[in-house]
């Protein structure tokens, strides 16, 4: 994906009823199981945590992701360019 097209998508999120949540401006998928999602947006790195977590929609040309399962936390964190992240620029979380 070309760093213009990146520029131009808006990141945003929502969370439904703490079951779904949708993501906008997703430019890589860092990693994930069923307890976290790891993401590069346009807005930093972006952590989804909980339980059962399905990723049901991915579209890295759009920048969309949707997911399901139990959701207990949604941050945001610093990523350097290896695609490590850090808690608040503070150690690997």
């Amino acid at each position: 994906m070309n760093v213009e097209k990146e520029l131009n998508l808006p990141h945003g999120f929502q969370v439904k009823d703490r079951h779904y949540i949708y993501v906008s401006g997703v430019t890589e998928v860092i990693s994930f199981d069923d307890t976290s999602i790891f993401l590069k947006t346009n807005a930093g790195g972006m952590a989804i945590e909980g339980s059962g977590l399905k990723i049901g929609k991915l579209s890295l040309e759009n920048g969309e992701l949707c997911a399901d399962g139990k959701i207990d936390s949604v941050y945001y964190f610093n990523t350097d360019k290896k695609g490590k992240g850090s808690f608040f620029g503070g150690g690997k979380r």
